[in-house]
């Protein structure tokens, strides 16, 4: 081998092994998988499809429905004041009512879809004469690709590709709305599904579930073989008169009935029980990582691994409140600060304005009745809160006689400093206690009226 063969070998040798590293990435960036799974050779990604799986289109569903609960709205967040929310601005009424065939609901379903199993969310934006967008039009996050200018490095998206079907249309990114779930391992412009890391669970689920349905629907085994128990033939006429008399005997109304044989007979049940094509055990484990990686208890999208847990830990209401707490307001601060940056200074410079999602009339956030009756009560008993206060607060209208405090006659006040003397200040003598506290002259005054009423004065 000459020198140059030698050198030619060794690149090819070189060329190889960097393939061979880098082909799960190239992988990735084709869009067919989220993740590189560890320690597998066999590619999950292209026998999975997570939305047709039903613990995932639960527990995604879940999130889909609830998330429009918070509208979106704008507020203006100058420094020293409270935040206040901007009433009629127009970037939250277009994503109320997005396009003439679109509510907002849907619009935040289709996208909150492709945001957690894609890791990427489209939207188009339509604008006026005057440069403002006026409709926003969902875009599958499968039709849609975001692409550098090889020509400058620089250049971070040249342009998007959408390819609805039927050729294809170049987008400046400044007319896309790209809502990215974190940072996709490989491609930093576009984000990453939330459950990659998962395909081999719902690989799991998805082949259980084939299993158990493919044996119900088939039933390729037969449920009982009748056969001599010994060396004897029994003769085709025969066979068909016994298999006769067994379907007519113990089929339909009669099973379970009584057989008696004539000679020595071997029975053998082949078919399954319900109990052995019982795959329950195998399945928790998709579904509680499923659940875990979307940030939703198992428990409140109706998952069995979660309501078996229910009787034992929280209730369901906390895992409600949970949900919330650790699967949608997460999601609704991350999708908020995009649209920031891609949509709200369409309409506004204004650096004080900010999007955010309004979570005061989300019920599952609500304190709960009794718990704030009572509260309400002890702060009215304290003489914190007023009656038209109280009133106010659990939803009934307060008369101007309301506009009171409800204080004890038995409380006195009692400067700091003072010391007390079997429950009453320590004075010289009664007729100076009574002038240094009106209250307690009060109380004495009544006493002495009821006190001459019993004596009959």
């Amino acid at each position: 081998m000459n020198p140059l063969q030698y050198l030619q070998k060794a690149a090819s040798s070189a060329s190889a092994i960097v393939t061979k590293a880098t082909d799960p990435i190239r992988h990735v960036n084709s869009g067919s998988s989220w993740f590189v799974l560890p320690r597998t050779k066999f590619d999950y990604a292209k026998e999975v499809d997570p939305e047709n799986n039903s613990a995932v289109a639960a527990a995604v569903g879940y999130v889909a429905r609830n998330f429009p609960e918070a509208p979106a709205v704008i507020l203006t967040d100058l420094p020293d004041s409270e935040p206040e929310i901007v009433q009629g601005h127009p970037m939250a009424e277009l994503l109320h009512r997005p396009n003439s065939h679109h509510s907002g609901t849907v619009l935040w379903m289709a996208l909150l879809s492709d945001f957690l199993i894609a890791g990427n969310a489209y939207l188009i934006k339509l604008r006026n004469e005057a440069g403002v967008p006026v409709e926003l039009w969902w875009a599958p996050s499968s039709t849609i690709e975001p692409e550098a200018d090889p020509r400058d490095p620089t250049v971070f998206i040249k342009h998007y590709k959408y390819e609805p079907g039927g050729g294809s249309i170049l987008y400046d990114p400044s007319e896309i709305v790209h809502l990215r779930n974190g940072i996709a391992l490989g491609n930093n412009r576009k984000g990453k599904g939330a459950l990659g890391s998962a395909l081999r669970e719902i690989f799991t689920d998805d082949e259980a579930a084939n299993f158990t349905a493919t044996i119900l629907r088939n039933l390729g085994v037969p449920g009982v073989i009748l056969s001599p128990d010994g060396d004897v033939t029994v003769d085709p006429e025969e066979r068909k008169q016994i298999r006769a008399r067994w379907n007519r005997e113990f089929g339909g109304d009669n099973r379970g009935g009584l057989m008696v044989a004539s000679g020595k007979t071997k029975v053998t049940r082949l078919s399954f029980t319900p109990q052995e094509l019982n795959m329950q055990a195998i399945r928790d484990i998709p579904e509680s990582r499923i659940a875990a990686l979307l940030g939703i208890p198992a428990a409140v999208v109706g998952l069995l691994v979660g309501l078996k847990q229910t009787a034992v830990g929280a209730t369901l209401a906390e895992y409600r409140e949970l949900a919330f707490e650790n699967g949608i307001i997460p999601l609704q601060r991350l999708i908020a600060e995009q649209l920031d940056v891609q949509l709200l200074r369409d309409f506004s410079p204004d650096p004080s304005m900010r999007t955010a999602f309004d979570l005061r009339n989300v019920r599952v956030l609500q304190e709960d009745e009794n718990r704030r009756h009572e509260r309400l009560r002890q702060d009215v008993s304290a003489g914190l809160l007023t009656r038209a206060d109280f009133k106010r607060g659990v939803g009934l209208k307060p008369d101007p006689s309301d506009d009171v405090y409800l204080i004890p006659m038995s409380t006195v006040e009692v400067p700091v400093g003072e010391r007390m003397a079997d429950g009453l200040p320590d004075a010289p003598d009664d007729e100076r206690a009574l002038e240094d506290f009106p209250e307690l002259k009060g109380l004495a005054s009544r006493f002495d009226r009821e006190h001459a009423h019993q004596n009959g004065a």
